[in-house]
């Protein structure tokens, strides 16, 4: 029984993360620690909802610029997102900035892994 008595607020969280040369294992795994570590940082604070950001990456041999469209599959999830987590290395990875600046420019709540 809940005797605190009272809902935390559900925050939605993208996580945007380097994945060039990455296979998908090593992808989810990153994903995975950076949820650990953002139930740790808001703990007690807020109910975390992820946003599945993670694409198989046997979709990009259908398409003919695959980073292009895994960027826009990010953009449309992101657009449902309360909080979006940049993990370490962002800033060298060509689509996270991109995430970035349209998370910025559309007044989404970041934070910055360094």
């Amino acid at each position: 029984m809940d005797t605190n008595n009272h809902k935390l607020r559900t925050l939605k969280v993208f996580i945007s993360l380097p994945m060039n040369g990455l296979s998908d294992d090593e992808i989810k795994i990153n994903i995975e620690k950076a949820k650990n570590e953002l139930i740790k940082k808001y703990e007690g604070q807020y109910e975390l909802y992820f946003i599945n950001s993670y694409i198989s990456t046997d979709l990009q041999y259908f398409v003919k610029h695959p980073g292009a469209f895994y960027l826009g599959k990010s953009i449309e999830m992101m657009a449902d997102a309360d909080l979006v987590y940049f993990c370490k290395g962002w800033d060298h990875a060509r689509g996270c900035k991109l995430e970035h600046d349209i998370a910025y420019a559309y007044n989404i709540k970041c934070i910055e892994e360094w």
